[in-house]
């Protein structure tokens, strides 16, 4: 006991002088001055600034001071090696004692050009794609050899896994400092899958699990379309295919335990894929519970599995979450009804082959559109698009009204359709929905213009010009989604046509599409002939049997003044009237 006691004293004497000893090793210093040395394209008080010590500060030697301004020096990334140094110590009137800081620094050196060697299989404009280096960067070995690893990658792409990069630097010649950034490549030779097989398999066939893989194939003489190339990535995403693909066939607890890949004659790829297959399982009952909206009948229909089929885990998930293409899965019916539902599932394995599977529908409250916003139009006026929304306040939420706006938006041919953008914000609180639509505006108005010369007709030509958001009560600015088109041929003296067209597509702010359009020919060959016409048209869309329905309808009247007939027509005037009715779905 007592030589513990006394082990205890001794330690906490050591402790107690440690303390008292580093409390006298630190002084605090007055930080009198700073210069910079080594530094080139960098300015001193750049450098001086990104330290974070500044004269006047008061530092302790040794601290962590000096050793977070080196920190924050070396975070520019643009330095080969830092250092901070006292140079001087000055005694203070005050009885303190005051300091000169050195930072020595090395910069990195600059780029003067990328030099790529021993490429032959790929060009230096393909690998230049793939490595993004300027003239005067800072050449960081990091970077370097990430730019290394990029051209790897981009070889084996190509089928060459096993190419070298190899990285170099080399000093100009002309006084300048830069370096030439050089990449050495071995390309190697190409290599080709030429076998894929499988081992553990015993329900499945190797041709049905390579028919799963889709981007990995094997190079065989009849296989014309397939290059045998081979990619580590595309065949890691094909290795999860093969496991969906089983999960489509009731195999819900297959999985790969093992693969192998190997090169023959330095340049066959052989792959062998180890799987493990377990019990394939069917569906033996299935239900639905907290579904008070639709019918279990309803849901199940969406659910699209029944009592008795393989039990398909893919299509499952599929029609529990969606979007399915025909927007028919259970959480579609939910969101066109305004409800953000939460569907899961619950399975019970029964025996060795069975599952019991109960759909937990959690409905919630139903949500309203609040504010339908509209941003980045500058020439299309706001109610032209409202008009093609199926969104609007006060309407119950619905995710087909946002994807059927976004589809007619789009077919205005107004907007850029890559940048169609929807942006929802749900209220929680208030079971409301904001939706903006976010549009970037392009030119939908076409003009040509034509010229020729033919043999029999002399010179030929055309020219006309089609505003397709056209305003007629503002021409000059348009918007207003009118459409107007002017043309004119002419043939020297032989032939002549103008023609004139408008169509407003919303005839009163309703979905009622009326056109009017006229024209004049004259032509003079074999026979001299004068036309005058006109057309009207009329249609609008349909709410039965859907609204992609929609009925169209136009009355032709043309006049014909036949001057010469030339052995071919009977000269005199001719009226012809005429009607067509046309009905569509789109």
């Amino acid at each position: 006991m007592r030589k513990y006691f006394c082990t205890s004293v001794l330690l906490a004497f050591i402790l107690v002088f440690a303390s008292s000893l580093r409390a006298q090793s630190e002084k605090e210093y007055t930080v009198l001055g700073i210069t910079v040395e080594g530094n080139q394209s960098g300015s001193a008080e750049t450098i001086i600034a990104q330290s974070g010590v500044r004269k006047g500060d008061k530092i302790s030697l040794p601290s962590d001071a000096i050793r977070k301004a080196m920190s924050r020096i070396w975070s520019q990334n643009i330095f080969s090696d830092v250092d901070i140094e006292v140079s001087k110590i000055s005694p203070q009137t005050d009885g303190t004692d005051g300091i000169y800081l050195v930072i020595h620094v090395k910069e990195l050196s600059r780029l003067d050009s990328v030099i790529i060697r021993g490429n032959s299989n790929l060009t230096q404009a393909e690998i230049n794609k793939v490595i993004t280096f300027y003239k005067n960067d800072f050449v960081r070995p990091w970077d370097a050899d990430n730019g290394a690893r990029k051209i790897k990658v981009l070889y084996a792409k190509e089928g060459y896994q096993y190419a070298k990069v190899e990285t170099a630097t080399e000093p100009t010649t002309d006084g300048t400092g830069k370096v030439r950034l050089i990449y050495t490549i071995t390309e190697g030779t190409e290599v080709v899958v030429r076998h894929i097989n499988f081992s553990g398999n015993i329900k499945m066939t190797a041709g049905d699990l390579r028919g799963a893989m889709s981007e990995t194939a094997e190079k065989k003489w009849w296989k014309i379309f397939s290059s045998g190339k081979f990619d580590q990535k595309k065949y890691d995403d094909d290795k999860k295919k093969i496991i969906g693909y089983y999960h489509t066939k009731g195999f819900r607890d297959a999985t790969i335990i093992s693969d192998s890949i190997w090169v023959t004659n330095g340049e066959d790829l052989s792959i062998l894929i180890n799987v493990y297959e377990g019990n394939q399982y069917f569906i033996r009952n299935i239900g639905v519970t907290g579904n008070e909206v639709f019918t279990e009948a309803e849901i199940l229909r969406g659910v699209g599995l029944r009592k008795g089929d393989v039990y398909n885990s893919e299509l499952l998930e599929a029609n529990l979450k969606g979007p399915t293409p025909e927007f028919n899965d259970v959480s579609s019916l939910y969101y066109d009804r305004g409800y953000l539902v939460n569907v899961g599932k619950e399975e019970s394995i029964v025996g060795a082959d069975s599952i019991d599977l109960t759909i937990r529908v959690l409905e919630g409250k139903r949500n309203y559109f609040r504010n339908i916003e509209i941003a980045g139009n500058t020439k299309t006026k706001d109610y032209v698009i409202r008009r093609s929304l199926y969104t609007r306040p006060g309407d119950a939420f619905s995710r087909s009204g946002i994807i059927r706006s976004l589809r007619e938006l789009s077919q205005l041919n107004y907007f850029n359709a890559e940048k169609l953008e929807p942006k929802v914000n749900f209220v929680p609180d208030a079971s409301q929905v904001d939706v903006t639509y976010s549009l970037e505006e392009k030119s939908s108005d076409t003009f040509n213009a034509s010229i020729g010369y033919g043999g029999t007709q002399g010179l030929l030509g055309s020219i006309g010009v089609s505003f397709n958001n056209f305003d007629i009560a503002d021409p000059l600015h348009g918007g207003a989604g009118q459409i107007f088109g002017i043309s004119a041929e002419f043939g020297q003296s032989q032939y002549r046509t103008l023609s004139l067209s408008f169509q407003e597509p919303w005839l009163f702010q309703e979905p009622t599409l009326f056109g009017v359009s006229v024209y004049s020919t004259t032509s003079n060959y074999y026979y001299a002939v004068d036309r005058l016409g006109a057309s009207v048209s009329l249609g609008r869309r349909l709410k039965w049997p859907d609204d992609f329905f929609r009925i169209d309808g136009t009355i032709r009247a043309e006049s014909t003044n036949i001057k010469t007939g030339g052995g071919v027509y009977t000269p005199g005037k001719h009226d012809e009237t005429s009607f067509e009715v046309r009905l569509s779905r789109n």
